[in-house]
């Protein structure tokens, strides 16, 4: 839906805007219930581990850096890059679906 409001016109991205909302109000507790899903049971721990880490370092660290690309490059690119990044953590918790050698006898 991100992606969507950047490529319409302004008043269909303002119609998007309200799922928009709802979807992101939902986000986090959808992601919480996700890691269970896309991780191995033997590394659950590491990935909210991950997940906590990550939306830590993102919530301090993602309004100052999105806020230099918008000025730098605009608004619409900066919401795109949101976007995009957005979709790393896919890949992060398919990485953890794989398990690991048991070391314990």
């Amino acid at each position: 839906l991100l992606i969507s409001v950047l490529a319409t016109p302004a008043w269909i991205a303002f119609l998007l805007l309200a799922p928009l909302g709802v979807v992101a109000q939902g986000s986090t507790t959808i992601t919480y219930g996700l890691v269970v899903d896309m991780v191995h049971p033997k590394r659950i721990a590491r990935g909210y581990a991950i997940m906590y880490g990550s939306t830590g370092f993102a919530a301090a660290a993602g309004p100052w850096l999105f806020g230099m690309v918008g000025d730098w490059l605009g608004i619409r690119f900066s919401l795109l890059a949101i976007a995009l990044v957005s979709l790393l953590a896919i890949p992060a918790m398919l990485l953890l679906r794989q398990v690991e050698p048991d070391l314990n006898p």
